[in-house]
């Protein structure tokens, strides 16, 4: 016969299982009012929760996790740099993380009517865009003496100093025509 017997107590810890955030914004760079979006993707098998997305220290949407991946939209509403991240909350089984920062710019874009025409600052800078959907105006002078369709945009600039100046349109995806008046 054998007697009954308790071991001694055993004591498991389980930590809280690791998670890497990535973030993408597309497309980048952009134009104002361009509606961007911003995807983020957790990396922790069968992580759950929430992912914080923002604009600096500025919250733009928490938006659960589907499958690893959340997802929103962001539309700026001024030129300039901004500074996006994802922030995964984590929960009860897996630990939070945040991700790198992805930079988003965003340019003015050009009017497709003169009279809207928006005023660029500064010494130096770039315009992005396209003239899809651009239309001519009536008395629109034909650009560098083109007789072609006028899909033109307009943007203004005022030189701050006195000097030479370079304009291109390096980096278009189509043949380009410049014109300065």
């Amino acid at each position: 016969v054998h007697a009954t017997s308790t071991s001694a107590a055993l004591t498991q810890t389980v930590n809280k299982a690791a998670t890497t955030t990535t973030l993408t914004a597309a497309p980048n760079p952009t134009l104002v009012n361009g509606a961007v979006t911003l995807t983020a993707t957790v990396a922790g098998q069968g992580a759950t929760g929430n992912v914080a997305f923002r604009n600096g220290a500025n919250t733009i949407a928490t938006v659960a996790l589907t499958n690893g991946a959340a997802a929103t939209t962001f539309t700026p509403t001024s030129a300039g740099t901004r500074s996006l991240s994802a922030v995964y909350a984590g929960n009860v089984n897996f630990n939070g993380s945040t991700s790198s920062t992805v930079g988003l710019l965003v340019h003015v874009p050009c009017s497709d009517a003169f009279a809207g025409a928006p005023a660029l600052a500064g010494a130096n800078g770039a315009v992005f865009g396209t003239t899809a959907g651009a239309t001519g105006e009536a008395g629109e002078p034909n650009h560098a003496g083109s007789s072609g369709a006028l899909n033109s945009v307009w943007c203004r600039w005022t030189a701050p100093a006195s000097g030479p100046v370079t304009f291109d349109t390096t980096g278009s995806s189509f043949d380009t025509t410049l014109a300065v008046y």
